[in-house]
């Protein structure tokens, strides 16, 4: 298809009314700016492509997509169908109204993953027109806070001819796990639809349900009687699926054909993952919870991930990388919110072992409340629960909006409907990093912010050499690109304080004096802080669900509370995190002059363990050793420690099985010394800056 764009800041009709733009014709007569598009693509993307604006990922040219704000763009194209052909609209950003051949046949509050129009088109030449209004729906504004707000087509435009035969709405999931006898069900659900004029030419309707491994097929297969099918194919000594650090991440091959005598009419196929999922609430406070996974308890440790430039790219290769990094971290959970995570990112989840918690999009109240909202909230839910259901990664679906029950309710009625075999939890389900970690009960933990540049390569990539340094300018302001590209939420504050050299002088006690030193210092006191939070919290917590304790990605451009930036560099915390997140860990925990090595446990097994604490700040001076019995599940209060402020301590444990592993713990001071800790660093093995000349 070969796209246009209108676009104008002076819309003067009413689309309620049917005052608009309808047809090709009427835009290319409008007297609207015109210009070429690409799809998948934004409209941001093609101003700056065709040179009317600079790159709005550089300097302070991200502002000027304010301007932008209230324009109404308008896709157009014509396309050729035959008769029982659909028009599929794979992702779009934005509220949007849509033309087919100058009729209205869909209106969109916010973004969809899929949208799928089939009347209205005839064979033939057809005409499409999408209106992409602007919004100020409160429902967009989370999606403007983690990212850039852009209109645009997310996913591909395309005719699909109507097959005789198709498989609709199939559903595999595990419906039992005997965990005595090692067996376990698969149910197969799936909704058969045959085109009116052709249901004369079938005449012996059957299915076959398939899940295999290397070695071995399990299958069923019956005849299909009215328009669904439903079936049961059982697995015996099954390969389990489970997140990462709880066992193995297996994906079996698993099909559903529709054949008519010996002739195949559509098959439907997908990857399984075997698990069944239970959420307790056994604990006294209402909600509490913990998660069992195939009947064994799991713990979720992770980051809060958000939408970015790349999955509205649809970049699959750099979705997956960013979630391999994640689970390079130890990390076995991501917690989505915002918009609509790409299949790339849940396939990329279901091979790594990354279980995903999808916080699905909400609204406030007043929002909520018209019926004709709840409508559109309820097609939404059914369209992403429908398209990720069948993923074994997903294994809760919450809202963030607690005091909106009538959103909360339409996600769980459709869930319920749509994902029985997936938990919802309405509300928030996390504590806050400002509470007692003694109180979070069975909680999954909130996510600590701290921001941090990236690394000097990655911000020379953004911000003006000029501006780069130093950040505050000579009348005591900080640079305008650095403001810029604050993440939103932080954006309010940076212009008068620079809260970034503020870190830096409070852990350092010095004066940011040269680009690559500050880049490095402010990324160590982002990753200190992190990992104290986290370690803090496996140390007191003994009976928590687990901690999603950070931010993992950049959406764009961004100095920001997030450990991987939009180029996917890591920051220095990215290491400190993957020892504070092993599953097995040895940590120094405590306060007021009192502290003790712990030894927390998130396996379903215990280990003996040999461990060394060192003080590297004094050459490597022995503080203490032992061995240990650890347990399943467990935390261990193995030894009080006396430590010494302003030193840096390496913990070493070796396992019953010879594997050796490390964490450290700074023991902070009012004035640390940079370089010597640098020193230590280097001596623990743990410097992982890259040189970067100025």
């Amino acid at each position: 298809m070969n796209w246009e764009i209108a676009y104008t800041n002076n819309f003067e009709g009413d689309v309620s009314a049917g005052m608009d733009y309808k047809t090709p014709s009427d835009l290319k007569h409008s007297g609207l700016s015109l210009i070429s598009a690409k799809v998948p693509g934004n409209f941001e993307s093609e101003l700056v492509n065709l040179g009317i604006e600079n790159d709005y990922l550089f300097g302070t040219n991200i502002l000027s997509l304010e301007k932008y704000k209230n324009t109404h763009v308008y896709y157009f194209t014509e396309f050729f169908a035959y008769d029982c052909s659909s028009i599929v609209i794979e992702k779009l950003f934005a509220k949007a109204v849509i033309y087919l051949n100058g009729e209205k046949v869909k209106e969109t509050d916010h973004i969809l993953s899929e949208i799928t129009i089939s009347d209205g088109i005839v064979e033939g030449q057809n005409t499409l027109v999408i209106h992409i209004i602007p919004s100020e729906n409160p429902r967009a504004t989370e999606s403007r806070e983690l990212g850039i707000e852009t209109k645009g087509i997310g996913g591909e435009v395309y005719v699909k001819r109507t097959r005789k035969c198709e498989i609709r709405n199939a559903y595999v999931r595990t419906s039992s796990y005997d965990k005595d006898n090692d067996v376990a069900k698969i149910r197969f659900t799936a909704d058969i639809y045959l085109r009116p004029d052709c249901r004369h030419e079938f005449s012996h309707l059957r299915f076959k349900a398939v899940i295999k491994d290397e070695k071995r097929d399990f299958s069923s297969e019956g005849e299909i009687f009215g328009d669904k099918i439903d079936c049961t194919v059982e697995i015996t000594h099954p390969k389990l699926w489970y997140p990462k650090n709880s066992g193995r991440s297996y994906l079996y091959d698993s099909s559903l054909t529709v054949l008519d005598g010996g002739k195949t009419l559509d098959v439907f196929d997908t990857s399984t993952g075997i698990r069944t999922l239970r959420l307790s609430r056994s604990g006294q406070k209402t909600d509490d919870f913990e998660l069992y996974m195939n009947d064994s308890k799991v713990f979720l440790c992770g980051a809060s991930i958000g939408p970015s430039e790349i999955f509205k790219q649809e970049d699959s290769e750099k979705v997956e990388h960013l979630v391999q990094l994640a689970s390079e971290m130890n990390c076995n959970v991501l917690r989505y919110k915002g918009d609509y995570a790409p299949e790339s990112f849940y396939d990329a989840c279901d091979k790594n072992g990354i279980a995903v918690i999808t916080a699905l999009p909400g609204a406030d109240r007043d929002f909520a409340g018209r019926p004709e909202n709840q409508n559109a909230l309820s097609e939404e839910a059914l369209i992403e629960i429908s398209r990720i259901r069948n993923h074994p990664s997903a294994v809760l679906f919450t809202y963030d909006e607690k005091d909106c029950n009538i959103v909360s309710s339409v996600f769980e009625s459709r869930i319920g409907q749509l994902a029985k075999d997936i938990p919802f939890i309405p509300g928030e389900f996390h504590k806050n990093s400002d509470r007692d970690a003694s109180d979070f009960g069975s909680f999954f933990s909130g996510v600590t912010g701290c921001p941090s540049v990236p690394s000097y390569v990655s911000l020379k990539k953004f911000i003006h050499k000029k501006e780069s340094w130093p950040v505050i300018d000579e009348s005591g302001v900080m640079t305008g690109s650095y403001i810029a590209h604050f993440a939103p939420g932080l954006r309010t504050a940076a212009p008068g304080e620079d809260f970034l050299s503020t870190a830096v002088k409070n852990i350092f006690g010095e004066e940011p004096v040269k680009p690559e030193r500050f880049t490095k210092q402010n990324q160590i006191a982002q990753a200190e802080c992190i990992k104290s939070f986290i370690e803090y919290y496996r140390a007191n917590s003994d009976k928590a669900g687990g901690v999603i304790a950070f931010s993992l990605n950049d959406a764009h451009t961004l100095i920001s509370e997030a450990v991987i930036d939009y180029y996917l560099e890591k920051k220095i915390a990215c290491s400190f995190i993957k020892r504070s997140l092993t599953p097995l860990c040895l940590l120094i925990s405590g306060c007021s002059g009192v502290y003790a090595l712990h030894a927390v446990n998130y396996l379903p097994y215990g280990d003996q363990i040999t461990y060394v604490v060192k003080d590297l700040t004094q050459n490597g001076e022995l503080t203490k050793t032992g061995v240990e019995d650890i347990f399943a599940f467990s935390n261990t209060r193995l030894t009080e420690i006396t430590l010494t402020p302003g030193h840096f301590y390496q913990i070493t444990w070796t396992t019953r099985a010879g594997r050796e592993y490390t964490n450290h713990f700074f023991m902070r001071d009012e004035t640390n010394d940079f370089d010597a800790y640098m020193d230590a660093l280097t001596k623990a093995k743990y410097n992982e800056f890259k040189r970067v000349e100025d």
